[in-house]
């Protein structure tokens, strides 16, 4: 398994773009607030992961959510909890309009993952989230998976 690398970016849209990363020496997982952890997975290195609290705000996760998909057009949101999958779930929805005005939309699939917490296994919920061009746009980016 390859190390994760962390850092943390803006989480709106308009930031999240350009932004040098750091590296996170927080001990804790989750980020709340205006930002959001990032880190590369390590069952696919070249997808970005947002880790969403129960605290953390929908609009400021969409933002993030959009920019990478503008960029990398796939993204992976996890959540541990029915607070934070609800924060997810939002953010995920909110997401879908900030990106329907460039000609793309979203597609999304859920599955749980196992991950190792401060020495415990704790299940999360994981949104594997892929962007496409909607029909009869042209010249916008495609999902990666196609």
């Amino acid at each position: 398994m390859k190390p994760s690398l962390a850092g943390t970016i803006s989480a709106s849209a308009s930031q999240c773009q350009g932004k040098p990363r750091r590296r996170d020496a927080r001990a804790g997982w989750w980020v709340s607030g205006g930002t959001q952890s990032i880190t590369l997975a390590s069952w696919r290195s070249d997808i970005e992961i947002l880790r969403v609290s129960g605290t953390s705000r929908p609009n400021s996760v969409a933002g993030a959510i959009a920019a990478l998909l503008r960029t990398a057009g796939e993204v992976e949101v996890q959540a541990i909890g029915p607070h934070a999958v609800n924060q997810a779930v939002k953010a995920i929805a909110i997401s879908r309009s900030y990106i329907e005005a460039e000609g793309l939309g979203l597609h999304t699939v859920p599955s749980f993952v196992k991950l190792e917490l401060h020495d415990e296994e704790r299940t999360a919920v994981r949104f594997l989230i892929e962007s496409f061009t909607l029909a009869g746009e042209e010249g916008t980016r495609t999902s990666l998976a196609e």
